[in-house]
């Protein structure tokens, strides 16, 4: 109404105030409400359009109830890809809703919710390898890995699998030897052109260093959010260097192309069989090191907050 009536008035006003020295009131009166639909209208942008606030309604009913007793680790698995599915469909109908900000968030929750189901059928030693991949989430509470890795028999924790969850719960992430990060900067891997490159190259005082593969689901999450932080990080300050286990040349420069991952992304196509991977004792992926020049690990699997905080401009 606004872009109607500013020109409506201005044109009308000579003609009213000629015949009519009363018409003042008039014309004021509507000035008044030209200002009120401004003001209603700025209120409206400001709130939302009812797609929008569906959309973020939609988005609320979405989020995950860590409390839900599942009744199988598939169960855990079938529920949450259901609700990335929902994530993307409200996504694509521009409700409004940025969920590329909550995809790692979904993998944190998603591990929650595994731990409380393995608390509660600790005896079915068919669930004991889902604790090899809790172990490497740093963001879950050792302790309570610890005391769900104690409730099983020794018969189970003696099992090499057991003993690999064992080095991962008692690994000393905050002391990892100089000399292994030395020789990861100093390894050399091809880039996605086939290019040699050393992460030792790099001259900016951090580097963010990315343990990830093609095939691997919760990797691609957790590098959605960090996608979405990387444009308002100091890149003169760190550096994001990505390093695939994958061995598939073709699916791995697929999955940067499709993801769009603007950040350097290194291979050396081998897998498990990577001399880093054996060097540093890579077991489990997402993995993220950060380290500093100066050969120190500053932060072990850093989360999306904590890289904002540290990193942003």
């Amino acid at each position: 109404m606004w872009a109607w009536r500013q020109p409506f008035i201005p044109c009308c006003y000579p003609i009213i105030y000629k015949k009519n020295v009363n018409m003042r009131g008039l014309f004021l009166l509507l000035l008044l409400l030209a200002a009120t639909g401004q003001d209603h209208s700025a209120q409206t942008k400001k709130q939302g359009s009812p797609a929008t606030a569906g959309g973020a309604d939609r988005y609320d009913k979405l989020k995950v109830d860590t409390n839900y007793r599942f009744m199988s680790m598939e169960s855990i698995g079938a529920y949450f890809s259901e609700r990335l599915q929902e994530l993307k469909r409200l996504k694509e109908t521009g409700a409004g809703v940025n969920v590329d900000s909550v995809y790692h968030e979904y993998g944190f929750d998603l591990n929650r919710c595994r731990i409380k189901y393995l608390e509660r059928n600790a005896k079915d030693m068919h669930n004991f390898r889902h604790l090899l991949y809790l172990t490497q989430d740093s963001r879950l509470e050792h302790g309570r890995l610890q005391a769900l890795f104690n409730t099983y028999p020794e018969s189970v924790r003696k099992t090499p699998l057991g003993e690999q969850v064992f080095r991962n719960l008692n690994r000393a992430e905050n002391t990892l030897e100089k000399p292994k990060i030395a020789r990861l900067l100093e390894y050399e891997f091809k880039s996605v052109n086939g290019n040699a490159f050393r992460i030792g190259e790099v001259r900016n005082p951090y580097i963010l260093i990315d343990f990830w593969a093609s095939w691997c689901g919760p990797c691609i999450m957790e590098n959605r959010g960090l996608l979405e932080l990387y444009g308002a990080m100091d890149t003169s300050v760190v550096r994001v260097i990505g390093v695939s286990l994958d061995v598939d040349a073709g699916k791995w420069k697929n999955v940067i192309a499709r993801e769009r991952y603007p950040w350097t992304n290194v291979a050396d196509l081998k897998g498990w069989e990577s001399p880093i991977a054996k060097l540093l004792q890579i077991n489990g992926i997402p993995l993220k090191l950060l380290v500093d020049k100066d050969l120190n690990l500053v932060k072990y699997n850093p989360d999306v907050p904590y890289l904002r905080k540290k990193f942003t401009k």
